[in-house]
Formats: C-alpha cells, sequence, structure tokens
C-alpha cells in the first residue's frame, strides 16, 4: 500500500486519489502549488493518502481503492469520495463541503461549523458522523448510520435517503423536508464562497474521464 502524507491542497489546485493510467506530477513536497489556473495532481497508484488540507477553492477525489484518512477541509475546499474509495476521520470545517457519491463511503466525519456539509448521494453511505455548531448532514438519497446531531447540528433527509440510529442532543435537528427544498436550504446556507466553490468543484464524473 503506498501512502502519502502531509499533503496542502490551496486555492485553485486538485488531487486524485488513486488514479489508474496517470503518473503522478512532481512537484516541490508535498504542496500543490497555487497557481491561476487548475493544478491536478493525478497520484496513480498512490491507495492512502494522510494528514490532508484541503483549501478554498481546493479540491480531492478519492477514486475507488483510494482512502483518505484525517483530512480536514477549509471553508471553500472540496472532497468527492467515488465509488470505491473512502474517508475516514474527516473534518468539515465551515463553508466546506464533503461529497459521498455513490459506492463511496465516509466514517467518524466531523462536519463542525455554519454551512459546512457531509452531502451523501444516493447508493453512498456514512457512519459515525457527528454534526454540531452550524453543521449539515445532507442525505440525498444516501443512507447514514449512527449519526450523532449535536447543538446546532442539522441531519436532513431528502428523497431516498435514510438514517438509522440517529442521535439527536440538546439543540440538534433532523428534517425530512422533500429533496427540491433540500437543496434549496442548502443552497441559501452556505456562503457564496461555498456556492462558487461547489459548483466548480462538484464534477467527480467529468475528472474520471481524465
Amino acid at each position: 500500500m503506498s501512502v502519502l502524507s502531509g499533503i496542502v491542497v490551496l486555492s485553485a489546485g486538485e488531487l486524485f486519489v488513486n488514479v489508474s493510467g496517470f503518473m503522478g506530477l512532481p512537484f516541490s513536497g508535498t504542496v500543490v502549488p497555487t497557481v491561476s489556473f487548475p493544478f491536478r495532481d493525478f497520484e496513480s497508484g498512490v491507495s492512502t493518502v494522510s494528514a490532508t488540507v484541503v483549501n478554498a477553492f481546493g479540491s480531492a477525489v478519492v477514486f475507488s481503492g483510494g482512502s483518505a484518512l484525517a483530512t480536514v477541509i477549509s471553508s471553500g475546499g472540496s472532497v468527492s469520495v467515488s465509488s470505491g474509495g473512502s474517508a475516514l476521520a474527516t473534518v468539515v470545517m465551515g463553508g466546506a463541503v464533503q461529497f459521498v457519491l455513490s459506492g463511496g463511503n465516509a466514517s467518524d466525519t466531523f462536519v463542525v461549523g455554519s454551512a459546512g456539509f457531509e452531502q451523501v448521494e444516493s447508493g453512498g453511505s456514512a457512519s459515525g458522523a457527528v454534526v454540531s455548531n452550524g453543521g449539515n448532514e445532507v442525505l440525498d438519497g444516501g443512507t447514514a448510520q449512527g449519526t450523532t446531531i449535536g447543538n446546532g447540528g442539522t441531519e436532513f433527509i431528502g428523497s431516498g435517503g435514510q438514517a438509522f440510529s440517529t442521535v439527536i442532543s440538546s439543540g440538534g435537528m433532523e428534517r425530512i423536508p422533500s429533496a427540491r427544498r433540500v437543496a434549496r436550504s442548502s443552497a441559501k446556507a452556505a456562503s457564496s464562497l461555498f456556492r462558487q466553490a461547489a459548483w466548480r468543484l462538484a464534477r467527480p464524473s467529468a475528472e474520471a474521464a481524465f
């Protein structure tokens, strides 16, 4: 198993984990530089990245067989966990988002800031998440097991979403609106910076074609 540790993904940087058929692009140390155009680092054969920090307008995509451990996603940053990929102990700060796509899995995620989101799409799964302080878990057709909703946290269960063994603490909330209302609520809650980042970065299926 190949492991890459201590990566920092800065503005306009993009990290792709366990991408077959690509060689990793060389760069100094383990910092994807800030550039005026998307800089892409394809980590071919690197199955695990740990202690990664994804900053504003940076993004990371975890493909099949890849794992992301102890990632911190700062405001405006994005991590997408695609089919066969996994994320463990991610910290989602305010204004950041972790997408768990069909076939992807996220465990022990901490969503700890206002307008921070863990969004679990249809076919995706999440377990052991802790959501508080304005954070949100959105089940847009996905499944969540053992989520703890703390003070100021919200779990939205959209169309097709399923939540099992949820613990709602004082000040926490679970909502079951329509899928359309979930999308509207998410958009209104997010800052303009987050919205720009989410629209630009939430395209893992397109990235898979590279």
